[in-house]
């Protein structure tokens, strides 16, 4: 959908991303549009720094894509979204530069048991195809890997029947 200057400009001079987030989406939903989003990292769908999942899920007029590549996070995801199936789909993947099954590494859910006090991000949000971008935050014991299905973005755009443009929001 194209916007007009003021709507971007409304949408620019936001100081957070969720108030920008919601004029989007309130333009989309005043002109009776779909908005078809992906996010990359979607986490379980219930932490206060997620800037979108809140808004989809009483939109029917959205088409939200959401990935998750950390299992016991996906799964969380999808219990969190059932009420919403219907116009929100969830994947357990990794985006990568392509096709391939590799190691994940992400926190163990024992680190948020143990150690509750750490931020957000650190119990969530932090997965990688590298085990060292995880060894600044945690000891080994609360590292875990296994093997994970990466897809390119555009295999990942052919198996969720997602024509490329009609994507209006992409959130990594």
């Amino acid at each position: 959908m194209q916007l007009d200057s003021g709507i971007c400009e409304r949408i620019l001079d936001q100081t957070r991303i969720s108030s920008a987030f919601e004029i989007l989406v309130d333009e989309f939903e005043k002109r009776k549009s779909t908005m078809t989003i992906i996010q990359v990292g979607a986490c379980n769908g219930k932490i206060d720094n997620d800037h979108i999942q809140d808004v989809v899920k009483g939109k029917e007029f959205i088409r939200a894509h959401l990935i998750e590549a950390v299992d016991w996070l996906y799964d969380d995801l999808v219990e969190v979204m059932e009420p919403y199936k219907d116009h929100v789909k969830c994947y357990n993947a990794a985006i990568s530069n392509k096709d391939e099954i590799r190691n994940f590494y992400s926190a163990a859910r024992q680190a948020g048991i143990d150690e509750p006090e750490r931020p957000e991000w650190q119990l969530f949000q932090i997965g990688s195809l590298l085990k060292s971008n995880l060894s600044p935050y945690y000891p080994e014991q609360y590292i875990e890997s296994g093997e994970m299905r990466c897809v390119s973005p555009a295999t990942f755009v052919t198996e969720s029947n997602l024509a490329s443009e009609a994507l209006d929001v992409l959130v990594v």
